[in-house]
This record gives C-alpha cells, structure tokens and sequence, in this order.
C-alpha cells in the first residue's frame, strides 16, 4: 500500500515560495549555503581556528609523552642494571665515600700507591742490609799476643 505525501496548503499570506522538487532545488541549496558561509565566515574561521588549537594542544601533549618513556628507557640503559637496588647502593657507597674523605680518610687509590711505596722500599733495605754485615757481629781482628812479664 503506497502512502502520499500531501502538500501543505500554501499561504498566501507567506511572501517565500514553498521548494518545488527538481533540480532547482540543489541550486536554491547551494545558494543557501553559500550565504550563511558569507554570514558566518568569521565565526566559521574562529572555529575552526580554536578546533586546531585543541589538536595541536593534543599534539603536544602525545609528543611530550613519548619523550618522556624515551628517556626514562634511555636513562635506565644508561644506569646499568634496572633494579633500583643497585642505583641505592651506589648512591649509599658515594656518600660513605665523601664523608671519609672528609674525615680525612685516604681513598683506596692513595693506599695501593702507599702500599706500592712501602714494598719498594723494603725490597731496597733488603738488598742493603745483604751487601753490609750485620751490626751486631763486631769486626774480628787478629788477636795480639800476650806479653811475657820479663819483654
């Protein structure tokens, strides 16, 4: 069963004439268009102005971002290991380190030179002490013959 559309009777009162169907019709709605385009052209460009603003915003934000992960990912190839243990002890053995120094404790590169020092100095008293005699042995001299009573 085939269902009309009726028309609205037209008014003749109504001075706009009621769209006839047709190719008139696209052209009438081009028009249309076009006009609210010039109406609204410079509400239509802030729009659109304030639409890029929030992409670019959003932009951004995605770029900060994946900058962020790189150098957190960067930062923990750098660092070694990624247990933040290690990172701990490391922080843990520095600061124990300055305050010896502070201290006046000597590092432990200074102690391997003095070591180094001390070894080379023994090796010289070594060979020393073997080209002279000992001193608690006097030298021997020929004993002198007693004298007789009478000579």
């Amino acid at each position: 069963m085939a269902t009309s559309r009726k028309r609205p009777a037209a008014d003749p009162a109504d001075p706009t004439p009621t769209p006839t169907p047709g190719p008139d019709n696209v052209w009438l709605a081009g028009m249309g268009a076009l006009a609210q385009a010039q109406a609204r052209g410079t509400q239509a460009f802030d729009a659109l102005v304030r639409e890029g603003l929030a992409q670019q915003a959003k932009a951004r934000e995605a770029a900060e971002s994946e900058m962020s992960k790189a150098a957190e990912r960067l930062s923990a190839m750098t660092l070694g290991s990624a247990n933040p243990w290690d990172r701990l002890g490391g922080i843990f053995e520095g600061r124990v380190q300055q305050a010896l120094e502070r201290l006046g404790m000597p590092s432990p590169e200074l102690l391997a030179a003095l070591l180094a020092r001390i070894e080379a100095l023994e090796a010289r008293v070594a060979v020393l002490e073997s080209a002279t005699p000992p001193a608690g042995d006097p030298v021997r001299r020929p004993r002198a013959k007693p004298r007789s009573p009478g000579n």
